[in-house]
């Protein structure tokens, strides 16, 4: 898990502000941009059927989703 991870945080040591909060975020688009072109019914289902893969963050104090933009 902490190999999967590692990527996003050193990305994330780039970015101003939390280390952590952006860690969290970069992760979450890296898997959305993973899931949008890896696996070939996935794929498919974007280019062909309009199906949309979004990265969030889940906040577990206040159960809020935050969905982050794609780039």
């Amino acid at each position: 898990l902490v190999h999967a991870i590692h990527p996003a945080v050193e990305a994330a040591r780039a970015l101003p502000g939390d280390l952590l909060d952006n860690a969290i975020r970069v992760n979450a688009r890296q898997v959305a941009d993973k899931l949008r072109t890896s696996p070939v019914v996935l794929e498919t289902l974007v280019r062909e059927r309009g199906l949309q893969v979004r990265p969030a963050v889940y906040h577990f104090d206040t159960g809020e989703v935050e969905w982050l933009p794609t780039d």
